[in-house]
């Protein structure tokens, strides 16, 4: 049986769609690197993105589980 959907992405794609969301090129990260107050810096955005992203993520989460809460509940 075959999977529906999109083909699974190979190790290098996954890193070049990575580099590209936190605005690395592709061509020139080892360029980027080298510098270590850039590289730091990138690291720090890439960790505050992924804590932002993760809390928005729980956010909603957690709006969804009392919603689904209170539409059970009948009002009189």
């Amino acid at each position: 049986m075959r999977l529906q959907g999109r083909p699974l992405m190979s190790y290098k794609d996954i890193c070049k769609t990575s580099m590209k969301n936190v605005s690395i090129s592709p061509n020139k990260w080892e360029q980027i690197a080298d510098d270590q107050v850039i590289w730091y810096a990138l690291q720090k955005g890439a960790e505050s993105f992924e804590d932002k992203l993760r809390d928005e993520l729980e956010g909603k989460r957690n709006k969804h589980k009392l919603g689904s809460h209170h539409s059970n509940t009948l009002v009189k």
